[in-house]
């Protein structure tokens, strides 16, 4: 109980109505879908609609363009008070090169394209080019180096 009319310690006649204010508790809020929304800015807006606030937003290296929500938490649906903050993990951009090296260049070319690189290719006759030319059709090296990230 948070309140009462008349106050403690008024006087009342018997049978007399007495008006109490019992507290419904912190009022909730329902947290959105955040997962596929393609910038913190649109998670925030989102979020303040609901009621809520973004937390810690982290990045994590993906497929996804930069920005991309890839997680978030506490899950879409969760009950929680109005004004909890919501932290979600948003992608880098930045994508593992796959390695190639030794590849033909029609399988480096395939496995460049499918993580979303251009090869380019500089073909010479000569076998003393320098390493990350293809020669005879097959891979010599490529910088990056295979597991590093880079953006598209």
């Amino acid at each position: 109980m948070i309140a009462q009319q008349p106050a403690a310690g008024e006087q009342l006649e018997q049978n007399q109505s007495v008006n109490v204010t019992v507290s419904s508790g912190k009022e909730q809020a329902t947290v959105p879908q955040l997962i596929a929304l393609t910038s913190p800015e649109s998670a925030r807006i989102a979020l303040t609609d609901a009621g809520l606030k973004l937390g810690i937003v982290s990045e994590k290296a993906s497929d996804q363009p930069s920005g991309y929500v890839l997680e978030q938490s506490p899950s879409e649906g969760t009950q929680v008070d109005a004004g909890t903050m919501v932290n979600i993990t948003v992608s880098s951009g930045l994508v593992r090169v796959p390695s190639v090296t030794g590849l033909s260049e029609a399988q480096a070319r395939s496995d460049l394209a499918q993580a979303g690189f251009e090869a380019q290719v500089v073909e010479q006759n000569d076998s003393s080019v320098p390493e990350g030319t293809v020669l005879d059709g097959e891979i010599l090296a490529w910088p990056p180096d295979a597991s590093q990230q880079i953006g598209r």
